[in-house]
């Protein structure tokens, strides 16, 4: 893997991971945790051309 893949995955974790945690009993985490993920990955994607 390289460099960027390793600490574009790890943004992800920690963004991802406290959303998820904390709306897990309203039932909204996955949804959430889709949306976050999305919001990192347009911009690298659009942006950067990743």
């Amino acid at each position: 893997m390289t460099v960027i893949t390793v600490l574009t995955r790890t943004l992800f974790f920690i963004s991802g991971k406290p959303w998820q945690l904390s709306r897990w009993a309203q039932r909204q985490a996955v949804l959430g945790t889709i949306v976050e993920g999305m919001a990192i990955y347009l911009p690298l994607h659009l942006g950067l051309g990743w």
